[in-house]
């Protein structure tokens, strides 16, 4: 989409006449023109995964200086990149439209806008199993979380009699694990066996779920 809201007027033929001091008279036609267009493009969509962030990069044509590049809605995270926000970093939470409008010297304007759907696929990974047998190697019980997760409201496990050998409380995100179960209950290492854990986590578009199953201790 493209328009010129300059003063220039619509192209059309204009009727000049010039008159002498004795009459005599010349007349000739002159069309004004509008200034060329700006044109601004932009893919129709992309796919940002839930907590990750992407740059628009719109394409530009226009004969002459861009003087003005404006974007909405502008998040609380967003960032403009270059001279005159040429290129937008954005971190949406949520489906959204984003629109740019160009402005040119000649005050010619030029729009586009694109959709950013957001992936809500849950990046959270939960061990089946662990063996604390001092290997160095998978000695601990964690949860890995990945980009959108907010918090993890809390991790318990529980042994098969149902009583709670482990509760960790308020803890934030993180890519190398979070918990920290060595398979030990008062001090003591608990024998090998099914245990049974439930982890609630809750995700920056506000959404909370609650993880549940059984992990496998091994010594």
């Amino acid at each position: 989409l493209d328009s010129c809201v300059s003063v220039f007027a619509s192209p059309q033929p204009y009727l000049i006449e010039v008159f002498d001091q004795i009459g005599c008279s010349y007349s000739t036609s002159l069309v004004i023109g509008q200034p060329d267009p700006v044109e601004v493009f932009l893919e129709e969509f992309i796919e940002v995964g839930l907590g990750e962030m992407a740059i628009l990069v719109p394409q530009i044509e226009s004969d002459n200086p861009v003087l003005l590049i404006e974007w909405s809605p502008l998040g609380p995270d967003d960032v403009c990149l270059g001279d005159n926000c040429q290129q937008l970093e954005i971190h949406p939470d949520q489906n959204t439209v984003y629109q740019v409008q160009v402005t040119d010297n000649n005050g010619c304007v030029g729009q586009a806008e694109i959709e950013v759907r957001i992936n809500t696929r849950r990046n959270v990974f939960v061990p089946n199993i662990f063996s604390p047998n001092g290997d160095a190697y998978n000695e601990r019980f964690q949860i890995v979380t990945g980009n959108g997760v907010q918090k993890v409201n809390y991790i318990r496990i529980y042994d098969r009699w149902g009583e709670l050998v482990y509760n960790a409380q308020n803890l934030p995100p993180s890519p190398t694990g979070v918990g920290d179960w060595d398979g030990t209950f008062r001090g003591r290492k608990l024998a090998p066996g099914v245990f049974v854990y439930l982890a609630e986590v809750g995700f920056i578009d506000g959404r909370v779920i609650i993880y549940r199953g059984s992990v496998t201790l091994l010594r």
